[in-house]
C-alpha cells in the first residue's frame, strides 16, 4: 500500500515537473533575464517576468517586438498602438530598415523602421511615392499627379493635371521642399 502511494505521488510530481519545462508562461524564476527558447519559440524576460505586447532591444541593438503570448514575432507586420505606424519584423525577429520586397511589392522602412506611407521619399538620387498602404507606386500617377515608372522611380516631368501652369509649379515646389525638409538622401550601400 506504501509503494502503491509513493509511486501515485512521484508520477505526479513528474507530470508537475514536466509541464512547467514545457510551459515558458510558468517558469519565472526570480532574476531571469534575457532570451529563453522553447521549441521554435523565443520569449525574452527581465526580472524574471516575460515581456509581452512590447518591443525588446537585443545586445546586438536590434529591435524585437514580443507578442501578447511572450512569443518574439517573426515575418509579420506590427502596428504600434498609439501612433498607428507600422514595423515589419524579419526571420530573424529583427525589425527591418531600408526597403523591403513583400509579396511582390517593396516598402521602405526608415531607420527607425517605421514604414513610410503616402509620401515621396528621395533615395539615391531618386523620387519614389510610397502609396497610402506602404507599397511603392508602379508604372502610375501619383495621387498629386507625378508619373512613376516600372522601378518606381519618378520620371523627372511636371506633373500631368488640368490647373493652370502656376498651381503645377506651386504643387511642384511645395513636393520638393516638404521631402527635402522630411526626408534624407539615403546611399546604396
Amino acid at each position: 500500500m506504501f509503494n502503491r502511494k509513493l509511486k501515485s505521488m512521484l508520477i505526479i510530481i513528474l507530470i508537475l515537473c514536466i509541464s512547467l519545462v514545457s510551459s515558458p508562461n510558468l517558469v519565472q524564476a526570480a532574476g531571469t533575464n534575457g532570451w529563453k527558447a522553447s521549441g521554435s519559440n523565443w520569449y525574452y524576460y527581465v526580472n524574471g517576468k516575460m515581456k509581452t505586447n512590447s518591443w525588446v532591444q537585443g545586445s546586438s541593438k536590434l529591435w524585437y517586438y514580443m507578442g501578447s503570448n511572450g512569443v518574439m514575432k517573426t515575418n509579420s507586420w506590427v502596428q504600434d498602438s498609439t501612433s498607428k505606424t507600422w514595423y515589419y519584423l524579419g526571420s530573424t525577429g529583427a525589425m527591418k530598415t531600408g526597403w523591403v520586397y513583400l509579396g511582390n511589392k517593396w516598402y521602405y522602412l526608415y531607420s527607425n523602421g517605421a514604414m513610410a506611407a503616402s509620401k515621396w521619399i528621395l533615395y539615391g538620387g531618386k523620387y519614389y511615392y510610397l502609396n497610402a498602404s506602404g507599397d511603392m507606386a508602379v508604372n502610375t500617377k501619383t495621387p498629386d499627379n507625378y508619373y512613376v515608372g516600372s522601378t518606381g522611380a519618378w520620371d523627372g516631368k511636371a506633373a500631368t493635371t488640368s490647373n493652370t501652369a502656376s498651381s503645377t509649379t506651386n504643387t511642384t515646389t511645395t513636393n520638393t521642399s516638404s521631402t527635402t525638409k522630411v526626408f534624407q538622401v539615403i546611399s546604396i550601400n
